[in-house]
């Protein structure tokens, strides 16, 4: 399940959703947003958590339902009022509601305040708002977990001298007997708050699942390579076993070219991302010196870099013009995803059934090992609905 708060979308369709969320399966609820700010979007597993009642405004997103089929319970996303007046209206409304849905809440997002002293840098306090929020805590009898990971949740984007604990999540104690809840806050990227996940599962799955890259199939090198690391692997056993262990040894090879020709761009990006996290830590215990500042904007600016489209290349032309960048772009994908034909045929008429047909039984025939070879060879890695599907494309 994922909250989102200032989506700063006035309509969301499937498909913006879904390119925020892993799962096939899924569905959202969103508040839209009103002028420029503002905009709640909740997504979810059906199967995880089923929903019975929904009830929302501007400032918060109210599910009633199921989890895993046997723990009824309210779940609320949050995105607070920063005026101080609108806001305890604001925490007397959920405390209303609260009546009205009685089952064990859990209450997450942008709270727009803070409990003490401790939990802010840099920014104006407002003893009023904090003795507000904590009231509302107290009578909403709800539970603030120990943010592990991070001190602070917020950080002012323009200087880096203004942090706050803003963003949290409020857990009636049901939940808390339910499971073992863990609050942590991840670093930040694009936005000036960090992420804060509540995760109970401390389980090392293994190794991520090897991914092959559509763009080793460019270099000129490639099909050579693989040709040669495959026929020099040797295996003796059943074809099955032959062939886990083949494409076992082709998989650690491909790492190891990859790094070799395109250098660990991944772990390159992950080091700039962790240097920067620090920095951000850093900066949550003091200001930042001009030496820490300069680091960061490097940092920032490698990482910019490298997610930046600077050049094209089409054939053996570069194009480095930006209005030639997007026409190529645009072409190619123009292209990619349109279809052979101009209009589709369409069948009119009265039809038997195949099953009276003489030839039925073909229908039902097991594939000849020459017809999977002539449907692996027609493939097209990229356009197959498969995760790694451009290992047909090789193969």
């Amino acid at each position: 399940m994922a909250l989102f708060q200032e989506t700063k979308k006035s309509s969301l369709t499937n498909l913006m959703v879904k390119s925020v969320w892993p799962r096939d399966r899924l569905e959202f609820m969103n508040v839209d947003v009103e002028g420029l700010a503002g905009g709640l979007l909740r997504i979810w597993d059906p199967v995880i958590f089923e929903r019975t009642e929904c009830c929302c405004s501007r400032n918060f997103l109210l599910l009633l339902g199921k989890l895993f089929n046997s723990f009824d319970c309210v779940l609320v996303n949050i995105h607070a009022p920063n005026d101080i007046i609108r806001k305890r209206k604001f925490w007397e409304s959920l405390l209303n509601l609260k009546t009205y849905f009685p089952k064990p809440w859990c209450t997450g997002g942008d709270f727009n305040e803070i409990r003490n002293i401790g939990e802010s840098v840099g920014v104006s306090l407002r003893d009023r708002g904090m003795k507000d929020f904590n009231n509302f805590i107290n009578r909403c009898e709800v539970v603030d977990l120990l943010l592990l990971g991070r001190k602070y949740t917020w950080c002012n984007a323009f200087d880096g001298h203004k942090w706050s604990r803003i963003d949290r999540f409020l857990l009636s104690p049901e939940w808390l007997e339910k499971f073992k809840f863990n609050q942590w806050g991840l670093a930040r990227a694009s936005s000036d708050h960090c992420p804060i996940v509540l995760m109970e599962d401390t389980r090392d799955w293994g190794p991520k699942p090897f991914k092959f890259l559509n763009a080793w199939m460019l270099h000129l090198n490639f099909a050579s390579f693989v040709e040669h690391t495959w026929s020099h692997s040797q295996f003796s056993g059943p074809a099955g076993f032959t062939l886990q262990k083949k494409l076992f040894a082709l998989k650690l090879a491909l790492k190891k070219w990859s790094k070799e020709v395109y250098g660990d761009v991944s772990s390159k990006l992950q080091v700039i991302e962790n240097d920067l996290h620090q920095l951000n830590l850093k900066a949550e215990i003091r200001p930042l010196v001009e030496e820490d500042l300069k680091q960061q904007r490097e940092k920032k600016n490698e990482r910019q870099n490298r997610n930046s489209l600077n050049s094209i290349t089409v054939g053996d032309t570069i194009f480095e013009e930006p209005a030639q960048v997007k026409k190529e772009v645009w072409s190619f994908f123009s292209n990619h995803f349109s279809e052979a034909w101009k209009h589709r045929t369409v069948l009119v008429g009265d039809f038997k059934s195949v099953r009276f047909s003489d030839h039925f039984h073909l229908l039902e025939a097991e594939f000849s090992k020459e017809e999977v070879w002539a449907a692996i060879a027609d493939c097209n890695g990229n356009k197959a609905p498969w995760e790694q599907s451009s290992w047909a494309g090789w193969l």
